[in-house]
């Protein structure tokens, strides 16, 4: 466990799967055994979102089935207007302990399953701008006969509460544009991702395994001095200055795309603004600050486009052209790099859809992603 809370949320972001395991270590310091994440339906998300940890996935099921139309806690939250976005409460604040002991919640299912004592937040109320954040929910209990949730419980989760909704924003940001990326024929699974957070002089606070890999040389897309970065690569659009100050100015995400110095090779990136903290005895994370993320092929992609060329028989610039294509590169792009007419490279193209026996494009990036 990080000594950093705040690090430790930023640290999910970026590996598919892990809320379950963040709920457990975030439980670990609220002194919870275990927790549940509700999300409702809506019309940008139309599966409802049941994570329970350490839970029995027949309590998860019963809850979402019957026993939420009769949790009490969320009752008495209703009847005060407490369900609105970034709302942390303690079960006391909403119902005593003989109160809670006489429901049929409690006694037919609650107690059952560990829900002694509840520490809760509204992470979203379905009324964000643009409606893109259904309502959702999370939680963490203790069983009966353990201690309540107190003061000190809630400080932490209302300090964690912003940067656990922008967490989810860009997981589900992250999530969108893998559909995106799946309709129009690339792979349906997403890229591995470099993450860094810095400050908005370009200090690099912490980075993840695949970032600190790029710090050391791996590839030249991050040019540092000092413990800052100062530039992305052989050029950036935009340039690093010019995303952190769009960024800081906005608080809305910057898209960036990088030259990699050297290859040539295209990367996508995206700068993201995190919430600012009051506290101070988080070190680097309570400045205002943001998230690079840097989209990295994945590592076996190259061993498998050298196979497909011996099996199709495709020549040294037809592979060339393909692993651009499957990089996100158009054919203009292609033949800037490689320094080509456009006119070659569509050649090379319709040789590649010939040779594999691809109708389109994008059915030649399909068949890449399934190899992948």
């Amino acid at each position: 466990m990080s000594s950093d809370p705040i690090q430790e949320v930023y640290a999910s972001i970026t590996q598919p799967g892990q809320l379950v395991e963040l709920m457990a270590t975030l439980g670990q310091r609220f002194g919870a055994e275990s927790s549940f994440l509700f999300s409702s339906h809506s019309d940008t998300s139309p599966e409802a979102i049941l994570l329970g940890q350490n839970m029995d996935p027949s309590v998860v099921h019963d809850f979402a089935g019957y026993w939420c139309q009769e949790d009490i806690w969320a009752d008495a939250a209703r009847e005060r207007g407490m369900m609105h976005r970034g709302v942390v409460v303690a079960d006391q604040d909403l119902v005593s302990k003989e109160r809670l002991h006489q429901s049929r919640f409690y006694n037919d299912f609650g107690g059952k399953a560990g829900m002694g004592s509840m520490l809760g937040s509204i992470l979203f109320d379905g009324q964000e701008a643009g409606g893109d954040f259904p309502f959702t929910n999370l939680c963490w209990y203790r069983p009966a006969g353990r201690e309540a949730f107190g003061k000190d419980d809630k400080k932490l989760l209302n300090t964690l509460l912003p940067h656990l909704q922008q967490g989810l924003r860009l997981q589900w940001q992250m999530q969108r544009t893998r559909l995106q990326d799946l309709a129009a024929g690339y792979a349906g699974v997403g890229p591995p991702l470099a993450s860094l957070v810095l400050d908005w002089s370009g200090r690099i606070a912490s980075c993840n395994a695949r970032a600190d890999a790029l710090l050391a040389g791996s590839r030249a897309l991050l040019r540092c001095k000092d413990g800052h970065l100062h530039a992305l690569g052989q050029q950036s659009s935009p340039p690093l200055a010019d995303a952190l100050a769009r960024c800081r100015q906005t608080g809305q995400a910057v898209r960036l795309l990088v030259r990699e110095e050297g290859s040539g090779e295209l990367f996508r990136a995206s700068l993201n603004a995190l919430p600012a903290e009051t506290e101070t005895w988080f070190g680097i994370l309570a400045q205002p600050c943001c998230l690079l993320l840097i989209e990295l092929p994945r590592d076996d992609m190259r061993d498998t486009l050298q196979l497909l060329g011996q099996l199709y028989g495709l020549t040294g610039a037809e592979l060339e052209v393909l692993t651009g294509l499957v990089n996100g590169m158009a054919v203009e792009q292609v033949a800037q790099l490689k320094g080509r007419s456009i006119a070659t490279v569509r050649t090379q193209v319709r040789s590649l859809l010939a040779k594999t026996g691809s109708e389109r494009q994008s059915d030649l990036i399909r068949l890449v992603a399934r190899l992948g």
